[in-house]
This record gives structure tokens, sequence and C-alpha cells, in this order.
């Protein structure tokens, strides 16, 4: 029963992804390809796009690892015919095509959630593996970013965790270079890194994390390398000069009051302290593993703190919170929070548009947000309190 669902879904995403394109792989993703079949492997930066009314330079804001990863299967479907990968609306059966890279990594980070809790809390029954990795990949936000808009969250949050079990494993190199490939799809992947590194640093962990940051430092910048030497401005501008002046939009905190530009600017150095602030509160206990020091529930508040200190937000971004959510909290409260993520965050973009309604949406967005971070802070003291680690718990009986 349990196949015969994945495969529904499978099979159910191949067969609706037609009939909904997006402008993101219609416009960036696979212009970017083009260039790279082309032979002009350095320029996929060296572009950008304008929404309509708007001066503001869009570029590509994916390292290259990612359009790597995508190019074997996009140049097969070349070959295969398929000429429709640039629609941003109406069908677009290459897209579908393109979810065959894609796909597996959904598949995967499910695995992941499942070795984890399992790691954590112990062995599950079949069944209840079963019910496990369904509700993962039944979420609706799994979906949403997956299928409906085609985005790679999925890959770089199924890496993460393949990198967080790797480290619980004691295999340092193994997590480094989950580390390094999860950066190289979305550098998002820093506030649960940050959690990770700042955790070992100042405990007999902090061998195993410094190889990892070296392994995962090497991996990510050996191909960006070529982009530092000749195309600096461009992957300066595409993955740091953007997010800079990048406007605040969505439904989110900083459309609740007129905060000054200063403190907006800001933002990203906030998430990323606060992941690090995080890593420090889980050192304390310097001979425990991550997991058993409280590092699920850290995860889940670095998500928080990305989703709320965050200046634009979209629906995917949630994906994350999920996933960790399913490993912390449980598989009923991660679907609800699965669910009310979709909910707060669906509609049209918004962009800078500041409204009444919008102020509303994104006050019910930071109460949500707030209510997730409280669940993670109780679960997170309640495991404190205990003596042992998790597993030497089980062990005594």
């Amino acid at each position: 029963m349990c196949i015969a669902l994945v495969l529904a879904w499978v099979a159910a995403s191949l067969a609706i992804k037609p009939f909904f394109p997006y402008l993101d792989f219609g416009v960036f993703y696979s212009t970017a390809l083009d260039r790279v079949l082309a032979g002009q492997f350095l320029d996929i930066y060296g572009f950008v796009a304008r929404a309509p009314g708007s001066e503001l330079a869009l570029p590509l804001t994916n390292p290259p690892h990612y359009i790597l990863l995508l190019t074997p299967v996009y140049a097969l479907g070349r070959l295969l015919g398929f000429t429709d990968f640039h629609q941003s609306s109406g069908i677009s059966f290459g897209q579908a095509w393109m979810l065959l890279a894609t796909l597996p990594f959904d598949l995967l980070l499910c695995r992941e959630v499942v070795l984890l809790v399992q790691k954590w809390k112990g062995s599950l029954s079949p069944r209840a593996r079963c019910i496990l990795f369904l509700c993962v990949l039944y979420a609706p936000v799994l979906w949403l970013s997956s299928v409906r808009f085609g985005h790679n969250e999925s890959m770089m949050v199924a890496l993460t965790l393949g990198a967080i079990r790797s480290g619980e494993e004691g295999k340092p190199m193994r997590a480094g270079v989950f580390w390094g490939l999860a950066a190289g799809i979305k550098l998002t992947v820093m506030a649960p890194a940050l959690v990770w590194f700042f955790w070992g640093l100042p405990t007999r962990h902090r061998r195993d994390v410094l190889v990892a940051a070296g392994i995962g430092s090497a991996v990510f910048l050996i191909p960006v390398l070529p982009y530092i030497l000749w195309r600096f401005d461009q992957i300066w501008y595409a993955l740091v000069g953007f997010e800079s002046i990048r406007p605040v939009g969505g439904f989110v905190f900083w459309k609740l009051a007129p905060f000054p530009e200063a403190v907006v600017a800001l933002s990203g150095w906030l998430i990323l302290a606060t992941s690090a602030a995080l890593g420090l509160a889980l050192a304390w206990r310097r001979d425990r593993s991550f997991l058993d020091s409280g590092g699920a529930y850290a995860l889940v508040l670095s998500q928080v703190g990305l989703l709320l200190l965050g200046k634009g937000l979209f629906m995917w971004y949630g994906l994350a919170l999920v996933a960790f959510g399913f490993i912390a909290l449980g598989q009923t409260p991660a679907l609800l929070v699965s669910l009310l993520a979709w909910l707060l965050q669906s509609g049209p973009w918004v962009g800078p548009l500041v409204t009444t309604q919008v102020q509303v949406r994104s006050a019910l967005w930071v109460v949500f947000l707030l209510g997730v971070g409280a669940l993670a802070v109780m679960g997170w003291r309640s495991q404190s309190r205990l003596a042992t680690p998790w597993n030497q718990t089980r062990a005594g009986g």
C-alpha cells in the first residue's frame, strides 16, 4: 500500500505539472540551461529580468551547482523534442519533464525524515515508517514547492537532512559533502548549517564540524571559483548584492510597521546571528549528539527566525520548517504547520504592497510563526530536563 501511494503521488505530479508552468523556470532556469548547452557556462549570471512596471534587475539567484545538476535532464529533454521549457503560463510538457530531476529529491527528503526520527527516538515499525513517509510526501507545502512551482527547496532540505544524519553517524566528511551541495542548491541552507556548526564548535565535536566545514566549503567553492575569477560582479550581484537591495515583499513581519530602512537591511545578518545563537545554546551539553542536545527543536527555531525576519517570502520557503517539524514536533503538528503555512502565504504575490489587508495577513503569519516557535521551545525545555540522552533512556528501559 505504501509503495502504491508513493507511485500515485509521483504519477499525479507528472500528470498535473504540464498545466502549471512557472516563471522562475521559464525565465531564469531555462535561460541559464540554454547558455550552458551553448557552451556559455560562465554567462549564466549575465542576464536579468524585470517585472512589469519595475526597474529592479532580477538575477538568477541560485549557485551554479543547481544548474549543473539540471543540465543532463534538460539536455535529454531537448533531444527528445521538448521545446516549451520557457513557458511561464499555459502548458509546458518540458517543465513536467524536468520533474525527473527533482522528484527523486522529494522522496529522498521523506526518507531522511524517517531515518532521523528513528536515529533520535528509536526504531519504528514498518507501518509507522510508511505513515510518516506518506505524511511528509503528502504535506501541502512539499507538493506546492516541488510540483506546482517547480522550486528546489526539497533538494536543499533533503541534502541538509543528509548532512545532519551523517554527523550523527560520526561521518564528518560525508556531512561536509552534503552541506556543500545543499549550499550549492540554495544559500538559505546557512540557517540550519550555522546551528549545526556553532553547536559543535565549543564541544568535543569540534574536529568533526571543522572537517565538515572544510569539505563543505570546497564542494561549494570549486564550481563557484570560475565566476569569482572571471565574472565576479555578476555572481556577487546574483548571490549577495541583490539580497541587499531586495524590497520587502509578501506577507512579512516588516510590513507591520514603518521600520527604519537600516534595520530592515540587517535582516539577513539577524537571521544568521539567530541561527548561530541557537547553535551555541545547544552546546552547553558538551557530551551529547546534535539531536540529543535538542538540535531538532533548534532547527525549527532557526526556520522560524528565517521566516520571521526574511524580507521577501514565497510559499515554498516554509518547506524546511515543515520537514524539521516532522522530526521535532511529530506528524500531526507538522501537517498542521504545513497546511497553515500554505494558507497564510497563498494567493497572488503582493510584492512590496502595504495595505490593511496585507498587514492583517502579515500579522497572522507572525502569530503563526510565534506559535510554532513556542511549541519548539516547550519541546526543547522538556528534552533538556532529561538526565540522560534519549538513546540512553531507551537503553535503560
